[in-house]
């Protein structure tokens, strides 16, 4: 997390965490929100779409439009839906040991 901290602070970018916003939104108790929290129970892979939509509501309502999402894509499939649902990004993974 602190590495995020710090490239948002140098780079004024907007940090956004998918997995943050998958827990609020099982907090939500909207319908929705309750299946990706039995998903999650049940050991099951949340959607992309979901995760997507989640992540599309936060940009939007930033107002910003350079992001650090923390947690997705996580494999090809992610990447491949975010492409196709929002647009095609410029993607760099860090993996800090």
């Amino acid at each position: 997390m602190l590495q995020c901290a710090k490239l948002v602070e140098e780079f004024g970018i907007v940090h956004l965490s998918a997995g943050d916003l998958l827990r609020a939104h099982m907090k939500s108790g909207s319908s929705d929100g309750n299946m990706v929290a039995q998903m999650i129970k049940d050991g099951q892979i949340v959607p992309s779409h979901v995760t997507i939509s989640l992540l599309q509501k936060a940009m939007a309502d930033s107002g910003q439009d350079k992001f650090l999402i923390d947690g997705f894509p996580r494999n090809d499939e992610n990447r491949d839906a975010f492409e196709q649902q929002v647009r095609t990004c410029r993607l760099v993974t860090l993996r800090i040991a």
